[in-house]
């Protein structure tokens, strides 16, 4: 029999047994709640991704900003309107187009005017110390890397020479930090020395010993440390073109860079030991701030100044740099205390 005559209505085979078609039913329901919660899921990812991307697009307009102020005010200091007091230079008689003679060189100095004028100028000429001091630290602790980019872009003048920089700050905290020692030797040999057993006389005169070693012991590291610290700076300049070698920035941009990491090193350091002298309680707290700071300001200078480096790989570099620079200095130091006990005879 034909399968349209035993079955005029059409209906199919699988309808008439039990249980087909509503098993049928369901898995269309089931295909249908599916593609309805991958819509759903579909459209939370565009609402989030674009979401993110308005506030990247936020982020990069408010950094675009920022750089146009900073470079608006550094177009004011550099391009601000300075009157000499004569015309012609009392140097070489040259005419006078700004304060400093195009000619001989010579800075148009009134010697008319006030004493306090005099110590100023002092300052900026010799050791360009002006302003420029200030915004050179506020733009090294608020902008990480942002001095560096500045300076291989080829604007030195506006902020402060980073070698003279970091001159000018290792002078005050090695100053710092000697003194600081020198403190602490004084009050423990003032303890020592107000033990009025006579049973600790012999004690006494070998602390006595002691501290005539460790003062010339002292004396000794003052002298070398510093130098030693600086010329670390090119070796540390070394690692940051081998970590950074894709970026094809040259040894003295990466120079520059380690500059203003030591300049401002020096700085939190001289934070780090004034906190851990004067609230000694939270010694381990301060220790883990130092460390977590100087990792951050580092990840995040190296992020600006090696421009396509992404925020973990800049992480990772930047602890490895760290890493490999106290193992490096460790073994200088050591060496360096060998050398001086050696030299006095300890």
């Amino acid at each position: 029999m034909n399968i349209e005559e035993g079955n005029p209505q059409g209906i199919s085979e699988e309808s008439n047994v039990p249980g087909i078609g509503a098993e049928t039913a369901g898995t269309d329901t089931g295909a249908a709640e599916r593609e309805e919660v991958q819509k759903a899921g579909r459209k939370s990812k565009d609402r989030i991704k674009a979401m993110t991307e308005r506030l990247r697009e936020r982020a990069r307009r408010r950094k675009r900003l920022i750089l146009r102020q900073i470079e608006l005010k550094r177009l004011k200091r550099v391009r601000r309107k300075t009157v000499p007091a004569y015309t012609h230079c009392k140097n070489c008689g040259t005419e006078l187009k700004g304060m400093y003679c195009h000619r001989c060189g010579q800075y148009a100095l009134d010697v008319e005017q006030p004493f306090w004028k005099y110590i100023t100028q002092y300052f900026e000429n010799a050791y360009s110390f002006d302003n420029k001091i200030c915004i050179t630290l506020w733009m090294l602790f608020r902008r990480p890397g942002f001095l560096t980019t500045e300076f291989n872009a080829g604007k030195i003048v506006s902020y402060v020479h980073p070698m003279k920089l970091l001159m000018f700050i290792s002078l005050l905290f090695f100053l710092f930090f000697f003194i600081m020692v020198g403190k602490e030797l004084d009050t423990l040999k003032v303890a020592m020395d107000n033990i009025n057993d006579t049973s600790f006389t012999d004690i006494k005169a070998l602390n006595n010993q002691k501290d005539i070693i460790f003062s010339t012991f002292l004396g000794e590291a003052s002298k070398w440390t510093p130098i030693l610290v600086l010329l670390l700076t090119p070796f540390m300049a070394l690692l940051c073109r081998i970590f950074y070698h894709r970026r094809r920035i040259s040894y003295m941009g990466n120079f520059v860079f380690v500059l203003h990491l030591t300049s401002l090193s020096f700085i939190v350091l001289t934070a780090f030991i004034l906190l851990c002298t004067y609230l000694p309680d939270l010694g381990r707290i301060w220790s883990w701030l130092f460390v977590l700071y100087m990792l951050f300001y580092t990840t995040v200078a190296s992020h600006r100044v090696y421009t396509g480096t992404g925020w973990v790989k800049s992480a990772v570099k930047s602890l490895l740099l760290w890493f490999i620079f106290l193992i490096v200095i460790s073994i200088a130091l050591l060496i360096l205390t060998i050398i001086i006990a050696a030299g006095i005879d300890i």
